[in-house]
């Protein structure tokens, strides 16, 4: 395990768990209308991502977590899952539901999820 005073500090306070919910539920979360973010970096994200997800890189997402105020709920996705767990908790910190996608755009793309690819 890493040594925690060795990340970002945007990483400070959100090391609590988050919940985590499978791709078909997020699925139907974002068809019933919740905020969709990726949170890779914006090189992963233009080579392939979720059809549908807005790219909000980790690092900034601290500044970005009041803009899902209004939002009943948001999902996050990464790459695998683990830095959208973390991405979970810097919005649920500032007061919005959010869930991490088990197994990120990896199990996205595995399990059928629209994808979109750069040209």
């Amino acid at each position: 395990m890493s040594d925690s005073s060795s990340e970002p500090s945007f990483f400070a306070g959100n090391r609590g768990t988050s919940p985590e919910i499978s791709v078909q539920q997020a699925q139907q979360m974002i068809a019933d209308g919740a905020a969709f973010v990726d949170v890779r970096e914006t090189w992963e994200f233009d080579r392939a991502h979720a059809t549908g997800a807005v790219n909000i890189p980790l690092g900034t997402l601290p500044q970005h977590a009041q803009d899902f105020a209004g939002s009943s709920a948001v999902v996050v996705i990464c790459a695998s899952g683990n830095r959208s767990r973390f991405g979970a908790n810097i919005i649920r910190s500032a007061g919005t539901p959010a869930y991490s996608v088990i197994g990120g755009t990896e199990d996205w793309m595995e399990l059928g999820g629209p994808m979109t690819f750069s040209e």
